[in-house]
């Protein structure tokens, strides 16, 4: 918790906004001119694209970290390794943390500029228009139409993003516009807040209880090493598999797209109840299987709740973001701190455990499991209805600026 609010802290001071966005600090001692010589820069950024080899590096090194914890971390636990073998560990994990540099090194083949910083703009603007060119971008798929006439304007459907987003010519799926308050409105936003799934809170902080309750004897250091590795690498795949997820979504044809980032909203409510049922249901030797589910699906969530919000609405993602978290933060207060909790210790007490003995009966724990199976069962259909409505909304609205054009 302090290295976070360290990291936060730090981060609050030197993580510099893009010139596009002005805020009332960059807004100070500035001319209209300047404000709007910075404005006029956020289409070539909201038209840049990460190049492909640079992300590719980013994921090879996150790839080898992977498999470099899942062989490095049993083999420690299960073997007597000495001291210059855990220098040579340590060593080796520096150094592929290191590599995540190599994403940064200013070569062409990564996508670095290969010509005066000064000329460089103006030719990538020429090139991402070209390239929309030769895509087809249809003007029914962008997010907003640039110069549009007021009537026009107008005309447009309720809570479709308007200038508030900046005249820049994008080709992406329409979002909610409108204030907070107008999306608080909205069925939508608070079915993704019902939809935080309180299966991975319970599994997360409580596992090694859950684990004695379930198996019975308490798990040895080595084969809590060896869940350590499989259910951190469990966590990192979902949060990968999301991240490749939005960027398919993203390289789709805006003319012809067919899938839509909603439609990962039920894979982590999903998840969470198959994991439940296999809980409830399997037998305690088999427990890694569920929790390594439980782990995927605690990496599908943070990465939802990281990209969800920006591709639903137009405006004010760090306060629905925070608004998320602080749901999640809800849920871990009631859902852990009472209903696992309070649950666990009057069974504790019911069954005649001594206040230093761990209760190792499955019955401690079958009243949370279920509760939070029910409500991850719920939580699916919801998220698959969000991601109705916002397909609707984005058919609609291609429909309505298609007759307009």
């Amino acid at each position: 918790m302090a290295y976070s609010v360290v990291v936060c802290g730090v981060a609050a001071f030197v993580v510099v906004l893009p010139p596009y966005f002005v805020n009332g600090w960059r807004r100070r001692r500035k001319s209209a001119e300047q404000l709007a010589a910075m404005a006029a820069l956020e289409p070539a950024y909201r038209r840049k694209f990460v190049p492909v080899h640079r992300l590719g590096v980013g994921y090879v090194v996150v790839v080898l970290l992977l498999v470099f914890f899942t062989v490095q971390s049993p083999m420690v636990s299960y073997t007597k390794v000495s001291r210059g073998s855990w220098v040579a560990l340590g060593v080796i994990t520096i150094a592929l943390v290191l590599c995540f540099f190599l994403m940064l090194l200013p070569l062409p083949w990564l996508g670095a500029m290969e010509g005066s910083a000064d000329e460089e703009p103006v030719r990538a603007n020429e090139a991402e228009d070209e390239d929309g060119c030769g895509k087809g971008v249809d003007p029914a798929t962008n997010t907003i139409v640039p110069n549009m006439p007021e009537k026009e304007r107008a005309a447009l459907p309720d809570g479709v993003t308007n200038a508030s987003d900046g005249d820049v010519d994008v080709p992406r799926d329409f979002r909610y516009g409108g204030t907070v308050w107008d999306n608080l409105k909205r069925l939508d936003i608070w079915l993704i807040f019902m939809c935080q799934s309180v299966m991975g809170v319970i599994v997360v902080y409580n596992a090694s209880a859950i684990s004695v309750a379930l198996t019975g004897p308490k798990r040895s250091q080595q084969t809590s090493a060896l869940y350590t590795a499989f259910l951190g690498v469990s966590s990192s795949v979902g949060r990968m598999s999301m991240g490749m997820f939005k960027a398919f979504v993203q390289r789709q044809l805006p003319n012809n797209r067919r899938y839509m980032v909603t439609l990962a909203l039920p894979l982590s409510p999903l998840l969470a109840a198959i994991a439940g049922v296999l809980l409830l249901t399997l037998p305690g030797e088999a427990i890694l299987f569920p929790y390594i589910i439980v782990y995927f699906e605690e990496g599908v969530l943070a990465a939802v709740g990281a990209v969800m919000f920006p591709s639903l609405f137009a405006n004010d993602h760090a306060v629905y973001y925070n608004v998320g978290f602080l749901t999640a933060l809800f849920s871990v207060v009631g859902c852990n701190s009472f209903l696992f909790s309070y649950v666990v210790d009057a069974n504790h007490a019911s069954l005649g455990f001594g206040p230093k003995e761990e209760c190792s009966v499955a019955e401690c724990v079958h009243l949370p499991l279920i509760v939070a199976t029910c409500v991850a069962a719920v939580g699916a259909p919801l998220s698959f209805v969000v991601h109705i409505h916002c397909s609707r909304f984005v058919r609609k609205v291609r429909r309505e600026m298609k007759e307009m054009n």
